[in-house]
């Protein structure tokens, strides 16, 4: 066998190191972002992670409070007859609708909300990324929750006797949460026809790579033994990109560290299936070789 060839198998092997990985991240890539039922139980799993749920409290209650005035709600002198100021009973109404917000949140009524407006979204985005003259934000409408969270909202002190706390939260407050702007969507359009190739693509380029190798070698399960190798290799690279890239994303995040990662983590997960078997596959191929040996193979390996 030429050193050529020899050179040719190893550099066929590294790139389908490189292959592997490349083509499962886009293929996941493309389910998580571009599929409706992928996207609404990604969104579910987000919610049930106590980060996400913290940021999305914090969202909502600012959202509510934006439409608060304190000042025209309960007159001055009433406020000096309850022993209380301004600030005081602005952060007691705070204090009462987070509540009010994480109770909401916590309940499995909140979950399936969540689940239908965030495949609502997503059904949205796809028709925003037919219509190349739109690119409107993908977010997700938390307007249903008003009435739970108002039922919530309960405060037996002052603050209750002075403010009628469902009266918080007005028709025409905003409750949107915003998943991606509109930015990200314009991104995200040019994304998607590049991404709906190469889930396809690389798998391709990667069957042919493999088989390239094997022929270039004259045994041909030290062939299947090289790509295996290579394909096991790529699989398990993935899963340690991986969790290098989460650190990274965690540092880069600043306060919305934790949350930054849950996303991450949630939203990558899928690799984890694909990547596993794999590698298991690989590996059961690499055995095989050693398995159905001819007995002249045997006896050669004995000779020598």
């Amino acid at each position: 066998m030429s050193t050529a060839r020899r050179i040719a198998a190893v550099a066929s092997a590294v790139l389908i190191i490189v292959l592997v990985p490349a083509s499962l991240v886009a293929r996941a890539a493309h389910s998580a972002l571009f599929d409706t039922q992928t996207f609404a139980k990604l969104s579910t799993a987000l919610i049930t992670d106590a980060a996400f749920r913290d940021e999305l409290v914090d969202s909502f209650t600012d959202s509510a409070m934006e439409g608060v005035d304190i000042g025209r709600l309960v007159p001055e002198r009433i406020l000096r007859a309850a022993g209380l100021t301004t600030e005081d009973l602005e952060l007691r109404v705070e204090s009462v609708v987070r509540a009010g917000v994480t109770s909401a949140v916590g309940s499995e009524a909140f979950v399936v909300l969540w689940e239908e407006a965030s495949r609502a979204a997503h059904v949205s985005f796809l028709d925003a990324l037919d219509n190349v003259g739109a690119t409107p934000a993908v977010v997700v409408d938390m307007t249903p929750l008003v009435s739970e969270v108002a039922a919530r909202m309960e405060d037996d002190g002052p603050v209750g006797r002075l403010v009628a706390l469902a009266d918080l939260l007005p028709d025409g407050t905003d409750f949107r949460y915003e998943v991606l702007d509109e930015n990200e969507v314009g991104t995200l359009r040019e994304v998607e026809t590049v991404a709906s190739v190469l889930r396809w693509l690389l798998p391709l380029v990667a069957a042919f790579v493999a088989a390239t190798a094997t022929a270039l070698l004259p045994d041909r399960r030290a062939g299947i033994r090289l790509v295996a190798g290579g394909t096991a290799a790529g699989a398990v690279g993935l899963f340690i990109a991986r969790a290098g890239t989460a650190g990274l994303v965690e540092s880069a995040s600043g306060d919305r560290a934790d949350t930054a990662r849950a996303v991450f983590d949630i939203v990558t997960a899928g690799l984890t299936v694909p990547a596993t078997a794999t590698v298991v596959v690989a590996s059961a191929a690499a055995c095989a070789t050693y398995l159905h040996r001819r007995p002249d193979d045997v006896m050669s390996d004995g000779g020598a």
